[in-house]
């Protein structure tokens, strides 16, 4: 290549290098010139509810916490379930159901529960 094929590469760089540069350049001022105002409206004061005016709608707990104060219990659950993971591969050579594994997944819980009748029937969360 001689020298004035490398003057056109360079001027053929320069220019498309500048482009970006001219046009970041142009973007920058128009949002300089952008002003952003601010409009805060003021809330209204709290108003704060006296505990004089509470209505009591629910149901009371006090009775039956009362009640069951010395047979509160601690719950542990364990659970055991088996799944069955396909093999695509195995389906498409030998039809549905051919291949797979069995898998085991353990899991647990544990909480507070209740008794609430004689034969030992045990109230708890539903995490339990």
């Amino acid at each position: 290549m001689n020298y004035v094929g490398y003057l056109k590469i360079l001027g053929v760089s320069l220019v498309g290098g500048s482009i970006p540069y001219v046009t970041n350049e142009i973007v920058r001022e128009v949002h300089m010139e952008t002003k952003v105002e601010r409009i805060t409206e003021k809330s209204p004061e709290t108003k704060f509810v006296s505990e004089t005016k509470i209505v009591n709608t629910g149901i009371d707990f006090t009775d039956a916490s009362a009640q069951t104060i010395n047979s509160v219990v601690h719950v542990n659950t364990k659970v055991v379930q088996t799944t069955f993971q396909r093999d695509i591969f195995q389906e498409f050579f030998y039809g549905p159901g051919a291949g797979g594994r069995e898998f085991k997944q353990f899991g647990s819980g544990s909480g507070s529960g209740v008794i609430v009748s004689a034969d030992g029937y045990i109230v708890t969360n539903n995490h339990v």
